[in-house]
């Protein structure tokens, strides 16, 4: 449930960079979940420095 909360609020689809993958996440969930969080908000952090530069 968490995952694909997660999942949503990040826009991932299958395949995607951030999409969380239900087998790992499954063994490593709290260090593998929260590697795909710092994943999305440094992706965020680029996005939002590229944008006002």
């Amino acid at each position: 449930m968490v995952r694909k909360r997660i999942n949503l609020i990040a826009g991932a689809t299958k395949g995607d960079k951030l999409w969380l993958n239900p087998f790992i996440t499954s063994i490593f969930h709290v260090i593998y979940m929260q590697h795909k969080i710092n994943q999305g908000l440094a992706k965020m952090h680029i996005t939002n420095n590229s944008n006002t530069h």
